[in-house]
């Protein structure tokens, strides 16, 4: 029955328990790789040791389907982010208050004449 959809030279190579082993060797590889990609991503999106731990401990008890809650409960932004977004929106509340004391310095040079 194997023999109709797969060909020959691909039954005479590998077994089935070979095949088998090649398939659980990838989903291993994977959900190790997912592991460390949590790891890596937890520790840029947050400073907290407790949530830290609990990402990657759902990833590893839960696997596939921890990781997709992981996806779902992580920090939307990384730390760098948050501090770019905070840097450019100090940068523009400055911009903002030298352009009012400039106009306000020009209303007074107005005045004065």
């Amino acid at each position: 029955m194997l023999e109709q959809y797969v060909p020959n030279f691909l039954l005479n190579i590998i077994s089935i328990k070979t095949f088998i082993l090649i398939i659980l060797i990838y989903f291993f590889i994977l959900y190790i790789a997912l592991i460390f990609w949590t790891i890596k991503d937890i520790t840029s999106r947050t400073d907290s040791i407790v949530f830290q731990i609990i990402a990657i401990f759902l990833v590893i008890i839960f696997n596939f389907f921890g990781w997709l809650i992981y996806l779902l409960i992580r920090p939307a932004h990384t730390i760098y982010e948050k501090f770019y977004d905070e840097v450019n929106d100090n940068l523009e509340n400055l911009t903002k208050n030298i352009f009012n004391k400039l106009q306000e310095k020009k209303k007074k040079k107005k005045k004065k004449n």
